[in-house]
């Protein structure tokens, strides 16, 4: 028994070529020349101006709202108290300097020993 799609596919020619029908091409072309006429005439109709212009109700209360937040926000960071601008850690400050004083410390004792070495090495 003989597979449906190969019987088919048998009986249309491999060398055929689909021709479009010339009438159906122009009637095409003729209908797609006719649409963007309209399509040209309707935004031709459109004013320029009342494209770009916004509704003055809206921006109003667009405003209105966007003050509504401000004043909102304000409001709730004037509600944390401040102390003072930044308070430091006592210890960690003690501790970075005793840090930097033996930085200081080493630095002055490694130029005393620079500057006997080249003593020694170049004597006058």
């Amino acid at each position: 028994m003989a597979d449906a799609t190969q019987q088919v596919t048998s009986q249309i020619p491999i060398t055929s070529v689909i021709q479009k029908n010339p009438r159906r091409v122009a009637a095409d072309k003729a209908i797609a020349e006719k649409m963007r006429q309209a399509r040209e005439e309707q935004t031709s109709q459109i004013p320029i101006t009342s494209v770009s212009q916004k509704n003055p109700r809206r921006v109003a209360a667009d405003k209105a709202i966007a003050e509504k937040r401000r004043q909102a926000r304000e409001e709730q960071t004037s509600q944390i108290p401040f102390t003072s601008v930044s308070q430091k850690n006592p210890r960690r400050v003690a501790a970075g300097k005793a840090i930097a004083e033996k930085r200081r410390q080493a630095r002055e004792e490694q130029n005393k020993k620079l500057a006997e070495a080249n003593a020694v090495s170049s004597p006058l």
